[in-house]
Order: structure tokens, then C-alpha cells, then sequence
């Protein structure tokens, strides 16, 4: 029996379905806590960059739970099923560019990174396979157990090289003795997957250029040491910022940017605007009698949150691991009369340089979410409820909230809160610095740690595992 966890797409319609393993999919990798890296890292790309369902399959992949897999995908009616490997992901618009090409190109069974070279078996490079369900009728994928290759033609052009070949499809006449006349070795299931699409006839093309730039791959099997030697090393960790940024222009290969950008995150971003969309005051307001809020020091979305309980709040607890935004907000709170918003940020901006801000760019400012802020603040009603809020108490507590929540739990006692984490726990980051599990053990001891000291504990943002809540009285579910 299939073991398999599906989490379903909340975008009526998406054709897309992604899949990830929980057991190694590359094997080229022995270290076990590069592997883990890459894996989390995958997931939270896929949470946070795809609008499609995510399944994660439990055990080692085998052909039977393949083909069961990807005929129960075929009856609940997606398209196009996406399995991932550790070491690449999609980027923001995957989904957009993959669907703009697919609308133009249907002639095709499965998609993947084709390599053939000279003298050797056709394998896929450890990316990313995509089948195509509209044109897949059928499904009887079996291990390769033989010396026989079913032949096969392939287009002539390439994507680049001379082993890279646009297409290649299986010719159903015969086959070919590869002992004999190549020499290679099948390195993973997929590779004995490109076996049988050939077997069956199948069109295999290679990934287009556009949907290339969709995705990346850090091409882990290369430079291993090298990036173990910054990736899981405290030592280099404890570098400053500047050290860490100059290091990855000197050393950094080009193709691992990516992963190393996730490791030196800057604490220096200002985050006068949000990423997020401004919360649902009715959503918020489920929280009933909410005494505290708990939230990070960044934007004006939070006293947003804070305003549908104006008549109960006693406190709001910001915590920030970076020092400039807590000095942000105690200006903003002490300053701003919750009139013209941006002529007061415009105006603040020769002090922020004072305080330190190496540069504007480190600020993350939207000019239409300024501009609508401005006259949101401007109304009567929103402005009369924010001066409110000024006049409560504010706790600043410049911390990490992953790895020092212990600094909060002694200011929330005996309340009803609300924790309104966005998604700090989506970073990266954590679960680089953290070796194996300490982060979601961190983000357990911070709920049980409230929990056992106030009424009820309502949240919102992202958990380690991915799953999104919606104030949540979490006191009251079966699982977190």
C-alpha cells in the first residue's frame, strides 16, 4: 500500500500536483544533514513559490507505488505531476511559464533534464520529471532487470552541448544490447522510469529554456566539501554579514549563490511596508477578548491586527532579531500621529542613515502599499483607533523568536494572545544555523511555553512543517 501525504491546492482548478520523497533521491550526497538542507529548503520553495497540491511520498520509490501514485493523480484530474529532487526547486511563476509553454506544445508524454551522451544510457539529470497526464493513457512501469534498451530516436538539435537533446522517443521495433554496446549504470528510480517511457513509446522532451529560468538547481553532487565547509559549519556562521557577502563573490560557484544567499540573510532589512496582504479584520477578530499580540517589528500591518480588539488589548510584544526595526517602531509609536504616512517616512529617512541603515536599498518599501496606508491611516476611524493603541503598553525585545523565545513567555501570563509569526518560520536560515530538528523543536517549546501560561493561545503564520494557520486556537487541535 501506498504511504502518501497530499496537501490540496486552495486555487480551484490548479492542474498541478508536486511531488518530493521523503527518502534521498540523489546518489551522489552521503552527508546526511546536506541532504536534510536541501530537502527543507525544497519544501519551502514548493509552500511558498507553486499554487498547486503537494504530496510527499513516504519510504523508498518503487515502480508499484509510482504507478499507483500516478494513476490516482490521473482519476482526481490533474495534468501534470512534478517530481522533485533535492538540490533544485521552482521559483515565483513556475507554474505561470510552465502552463504558457504546455498551452503552445502538447506533443509530449514526459518532461526532464535528458542527458545522452556519447557511449552511454539516455538518463535525467537529478532535477525534475513531469508527466504530462493528458497524453499519458496508460501505465506499467517495471524495474529494469535485463541487458536489453528498447531503441529509440532522438531530435538532433540540443538545448546545449551535444548530449542534451531536445526530444528523444521510443521507436517500438526492437532493442539493443547496452552491456554490449554502452556502458552505464541506472542511478535512481527515474532513470529505470526513462527506461519504460521509451518501452512504451513515450516522448520524452527536454526542460525548454523558459521554464529553465523558472526553477534552479544548485548541482549539489559538485563542490561537496567546498559547500559543506560554509553550508553546516558554525564557525563560518559566526562571520559578520560583510565577511559572509564578500565570500560568496571570492569563493561561492555561481550555481550555489542561491543556496548560500539562504545562509547569509540579512538582519538589516527594514521592513517599512509588509509582504503580506493586509489581514481580514473579521478573520482577526475571531480571537475574542485578545489581551496580547505577539508579532515581529515590521510594516503597519500589525496594528492592523491589533485594531479589532482596541477594547481589550493590554500589550503588544514586538519581537525582532533586527535592531533597526525595533528603533522603527518605537520612533513610529513615540512620533507619527497616524496622519500622511509617507511624507513622515520621507522625512525620516536622514535618521534611519543616522542610526545606522548602510543604505536605502536595505529597505523593503512598496510605494502603492505606502500610498494606500497613507489613506487608510488618514480615515477618522483608523487613525482614532492606532492613537489608541500608542497609549498601551509596548514591550521591544530585539530577539531571534526561533532560538530566544524564552525572553517573551515571561510577558505574556494568564491572557488570551495571539502570535502572529508571518512566515518567520518559512526562512531558510533556520534550518541552516539549526542542525537537524532544533527549529521546529524551538518553534514546540514557544507554543507549549504559552500555552501552559495563558487562557487561550490564538496563531497565525507558517509552522515548520509548512502548514498555514489562520487565527487558530491551537489549545484546541488534534495536531500542530
Amino acid at each position: 500500500m501506498i504511504h502518501a501525504d497530499l496537501r490540496l491546492s486552495s486555487h480551484t482548478n490548479n492542474p498541478f500536483v508536486h511531488v518530493v520523497t521523503d527518502e534521498q533521491l540523489h546518489p551522489d550526497i552521503d552527508n546526511n544533514e546536506y541532504v536534510r538542507i536541501l530537502k527543507k529548503v525544497l519544501n519551502i520553495s514548493l509552500t511558498n513559490h507553486v499554487h498547486g497540491s503537494i504530496c510527499t511520498m513516504f519510504g523508498p520509490i518503487n515502480s508499484r507505488d509510482f504507478e499507483e501514485l500516478t494513476q490516482r493523480f490521473m482519476d482526481s484530474g490533474y495534468k501534470y505531476v512534478c517530481f522533485w529532487f533535492e538540490g533544485s526547486q521552482p521559483m515565483e511563476g513556475f507554474e505561470e511559464v510552465f502552463l504558457e509553454w504546455a498551452n503552445e506544445n502538447d506533443d509530449w508524454h514526459v518532461m526532464g533534464h535528458i542527458l545522452n551522451r556519447p557511449n552511454r544510457l539516455p538518463v535525467f539529470h537529478e532535477q525534475v520529471v513531469i508527466l504530462n497526464l493528458e497524453t499519458i493513457d496508460h501505465l506499467n512501469f517495471d524495474t529494469v532487470d535485463g541487458e536489453d534498451y528498447p531503441r529509440y530516436e532522438q531530435s538532433k538539435e540540443h538545448v546545449h552541448d551535444d548530449y542534451t537533446p531536445l526530444w528523444i522517443e521510443g521507436l517500438n521495433d526492437g532493442w539493443f544490447n547496452y552491456e554490449e554496446e554502452v556502458s552505464d549504470e541506472f542511478n535512481n528510480f527515474f532513470d529505470h522510469f526513462l527506461f519504460n517511457c521509451l518501452e512504451l513509446g513515450f516522448k520524452i522532451v527536454n526542460v525548454p529554456e523558459d521554464i529553465r529560468t523558472a526553477k534552479f538547481c544548485v548541482y549539489p553532487e559538485e563542490d561537496i566539501e567546498h559547500t559543506l565547509n560554509w553550508l553546516i559549519n558554525t564557525d563560518f556562521h559566526a562571520k559578520t554579514y560583510e565577511e559572509k557577502s564578500q565570500y560568496k563573490f571570492d569563493e561561492v560557484p555561481h550555481d550555489k549563490w542561491m543556496l548560500y544567499e539562504f545562509l547569509n540573510m540579512s538582519n538589516e532589512i527594514l521592513y517599512v511596508t509588509n509582504t503580506e496582504d493586509y489581514p481580514d479584520k473579521e478573520i482577526v477578530a475571531t480571537a475574542k477578548d485578545t489581551n496580547i499580540i505577539i508579532c515581529p517589528a515590521s510594516g503597519l500591518n500589525q496594528f492592523l491586527f491589533a485594531m479589532p480588539h482596541i477594547e481589550t488589548l493590554e500589550k503588544i510584544i514586538w519581537a525582532d532579531f533586527n535592531p533597526m526595526s525595533i528603533s522603527w517602531l518605537k520612533y513610529i509609536i513615540k512620533e507619527w500621529d497616524g496622519y500622511n504616512f509617507k511624507q513622515f517616512f520621507e522625512d525620516s529617512k536622514p535618521l534611519l542613515l543616522e542610526w545606522g541603515l548602510k543604505d536605502l536599498e536595505f529597505l523593503n518599501y512598496r510605494d502603492k502599499q505606502v500610498d494606500e496606508l497613507t489613506d487608510m491611516f488618514n480615515t477618522p476611524e483608523i487613525n482614532e483607533k492606532y492613537n489608541r493603541l500608542r497609549n498601551i503598553e509596548h514591550v521591544f525585545l530585539n530577539i531571534d523568536i526561533v532560538n530566544q523565545y524564552d525572553q517573551i513567555l515571561p510577558h505574556a501570563v494568564d491572557a488570551n494572545v495571539i502570535l502572529q509569526v508571518s512566515n518567520i518560520y518559512s526562512y531558510e536560515i533556520n534550518y541552516i544555523i539549526n542542525k537537524y530538528y532544533k527549529a521546529q523543536q524551538e518553534f514546540y517549546g514557544l507554543i507549549n511555553g504559552l500555552l501552559n501560561n495563558n487562557k487561550n493561545v490564538y496563531f497565525r503564520g507558517d509552522t515548520p512543517q509548512g502548514t498555514y494557520y489562520e487565527m487558530t486556537n491551537i489549545g484546541r487541535i488534534g495536531s500542530l
